[in-house]
């Protein structure tokens, strides 16, 4: 879905920009495999 794209474009960005961004997706993303 939508998520998911968002979750791309995050993961594709540089992590030293979005090192605090990357670890709240991390988190989700943490929860969506879970369930």
């Amino acid at each position: 879905g939508a998520m998911a794209d968002w979750i791309t474009l995050f993961v594709e960005v540089p992590i030293s920009t979005f090192s605090p961004v990357k670890t709240i997706t991390d988190l989700l993303r943490s929860e969506h495999q879970s369930a």
